[in-house]
């Protein structure tokens, strides 16, 4: 196994494949084109990762912790939802997407163990 920054791998993976019998196992749907195109078809393996459905196993400890974040994050969206009620219906304010995602990060933000935004944020 080789970790390289991520701006890196296409061309790593350009070098890996100059090398002779060179072989790369990726599954083409779950990869990005860039990545995917530049494999010749003799080198390639595309097939599921084995750690894929392994992942996909959750023990209780970790389907536990999935539930509580569930109930953390439904608590944030209901008060986000409480807000904009108000500010829409009682207010007659006019919110952008922008200011509603705002204030649904924060109220996720107010809610134990948050520790950052991961993924797109826009158009919940």
């Amino acid at each position: 196994v080789v970790v390289r920054p991520y701006d890196d791998i296409i061309s790593y993976m350009e070098q890996h494949l100059q090398q002779k019998k060179s072989k790369v196992w990726i599954d083409k749907t779950r990869s990005n084109y860039a990545l995917s195109r530049i494999i010749p078809e003799k080198s390639l393996i595309d097939a599921q990762n084995p750690i894929t459905p392994m992942k996909a196993c959750k023990n209780g400890a970790e389907m536990e912790g999935m539930r509580l974040a569930h109930v953390r994050d439904g608590v944030a969206m209901a008060n986000s939802i409480a807000w904009l009620e108000n500010a829409i219906v009682n207010e007659g304010k006019s919110v952008s997407e922008v200011e509603v995602d705002e204030v649904i990060t924060g109220h996720r933000a107010e809610q134990p163990e948050f520790q950052e935004v991961r993924g797109l944020r826009l158009a919940h």
